[in-house]
C-alpha cells in the first residue's frame, strides 16, 4: 500500500501542468471574428520566384568541370607536419582539481573504515543476542 500511495505521489509531482487554451468566442463579437478570417484566407500566397533555366545550366558544367579538375590531381599525404607540444602551465583551478580529487579519496576512506566499525559492532551484537537466545534468559531479570 505504502508502494502505490508513493507512486501516486511521484505521477502527480511529474505530471505536466495544463496547457491554457483560448477562451470561447464572444457571441457579440463572432461577426467580426468571423470577418477577419475570411480577410486572412483571401490573401493571395507569395509565388516563389521563377529560376532563370540558363542559370543552372551553367552551374551543371563548371560541376562537370571541377570533377575533371579532381580526378586528374589525387591528394598524397607523404608526411605529417611537425607538431609542438608545450608543457602545460598550472594554475588554480588545475590545482583545486587535484586537492578536491584527494579529499574525495579521504573521505571515502574514511567512510569504509566507519563503516567496518560499525559492522563489527553489528556482528557483536547479533553474538549477544544469539547467547541470550540458546540459554533462554530472553534479556529478563527474575
Amino acid at each position: 500500500m505504502k508502494i502505490f500511495i508513493l507512486a501516486v505521489c511521484l505521477t502527480i509531482v511529474q505530471a505536466a501542468p495544463p496547457i491554457p487554451r483560448k477562451t470561447a468566442n464572444n457571441p457579440a463579437g463572432a461577426r467580426g471574428d468571423t470577418q477577419s478570417q475570411a480577410k486572412e484566407k483571401n490573401k493571395p500566397a507569395d509565388a516563389p520566384l521563377p529560376v532563370d533555366q540558363n542559370q543552372s545550366q551553367a552551374a551543371d558544367g563548371n560541376r562537370g568541370n571541377q570533377a575533371g579538375k579532381n580526378a586528374d590531381n589525387p591528394v598524397k599525404i607523404s608526411e605529417l607536419p611537425p607538431v609542438t607540444v608545450l608543457p602545460a602551465k598550472r594554475n588554480w583551478a588545475d590545482w583545486g582539481y587535484w586537492v578536491f580529487s584527494f579529499l574525495l579519496v579521504i573521505v571515502g576512506a574514511l567512510q569504509v573504515w566507519l563503516l567496518s566499525l560499525q559492522l563489527g559492532t553489528i556482528n557483536r551484537q547479533a553474538d549477544i543476542a544469539d547467547q541470550q537466545r540458546t540459554h533462554g534468559t530472553g534479556g529478563r531479570a527474575d
